[in-house]
């Protein structure tokens, strides 16, 4: 028991009981670090015995911070807070500091909240390095694609990790989509699955890319685009178109009906036009139709039937 003028146990000195240091025995029952006399700890580990002998022939053995015997020059070792005063602690290099100093991350000592500082890191395990703000840290395993468990950057491994709905997982360990046309478009989501089309283009809207569409422009709105009502629905090629036109203007002027008293000369226009499209590599045509206007002009003959002279041909009048 420190105190009671008789060194016992671990204690250096106590009191006037002070061969080691004599004179100078500190309250806490060791002596000044410098002022030790060549001491030697024995220690029984069944009895929990120890004695110390002197002998000024014998030199101190290696200090062993850690092990909460404060020997050689050490200020203090663990729970043996030595010669430390009561606002101070021991640290872990066996010396007294502050108890409020902060602590300074990478001077390979752990002090404060750090877990461990550098080459200080006696509270991480063997599978954890001390990292640079001195906390312990998973040592990061690297992954091995094809082992069926999920590790590291990998999205997936086999059977191990889910995959979003439409993805599979590939032979690199990440979550994959079908593309047939390699143009990084999943098939679930290309508007054109087997053709080439990276834009995903889509003129009139229908959900069908216009590589692959059979009709890739809304002809309606094409033809009223230029101020046109109707399209001939079908008629998708020029010369087709053209011989529309022509039909509807035909009918049209043989509606006109002519007096055989007089020669008519008949007359007809449309701006029904073809309008020829070109987009995304894809080339188009709408028929676009307008109204056909026909009128007659008739030219009054000499005479009627069965007089003379007979009223002349259109082709001469007209």
């Amino acid at each position: 028991m420190c105190g009671n003028g008789v060194k016992e146990i671990t204690e250096q000195c106590d009191g006037a009981d002070a061969s080691l240091c004599p004179g100078a025995c500190q309250s806490n029952c060791y002596c000044p670090a410098n002022q030790t006399k060549g001491l030697v700890l024995i220690v029984d580990s069944f009895s929990a015995n120890s004695s110390s002998q002197t002998n000024n022939q014998t030199t101190a053995p290696g200090a062993a911070c850690g092990n909460s015997i404060r020997e050689g020059n050490e200020e203090c070792d663990g729970l043996n807070i030595g010669i430390c005063g009561s606002t101070q602690i021991c640290s872990t290099s066996c010396t007294c500091r502050d108890s409020g100093a902060s602590s300074v991350c990478g001077n390979n000592v752990k002090e404060g909240a750090e877990q461990c500082d550098g080459s200080d890191r006696s509270a991480c395990t063997s599978a954890q390095i001390c990292n640079a703000n001195c906390a312990c840290q998973a040592v990061q395993q690297a992954a091995v694609c094809g082992n069926n468990v999920k590790e590291g950057s990998e999205e997936c491994d086999g059977t191990s990790g889910s995959c979003p709905t439409n993805y599979t997982c590939s032979a690199s360990c990440a979550c994959a989509c079908a593309d047939s046309d390699a143009d990084s478009r999943c098939n679930f989501a290309d508007n054109c699955p087997s053709s080439h089309n990276p834009s995903q283009s889509d003129r009139d809207g229908d959900g069908i890319g216009d590589v692959c569409d059979a009709v890739p422009a809304n002809c309606t709105m094409e033809c009223q685009g230029i101020g046109l009502a109707a399209y001939a629905q079908g008629e998708n090629a020029r010369a087709a178109c053209e011989a529309k036109v022509q039909a509807d203007t035909d009918a049209a002027l043989a509606g006109l009906a002519s007096n055989q008293c007089f020669t008519t000369c008949k007359h007809a226009s449309t701006n029904s036009t073809y309008l020829s499209l070109s987009f995304n590599q894809v080339s188009y045509g709408c028929c676009c139709l307008g109204p056909v206007n026909a009128w007659k002009v008739e030219h009054a003959c000499t005479d009627c039937p069965g007089q003379n002279p007979v009223c002349p041909a259109a082709a001469q009048v007209c």
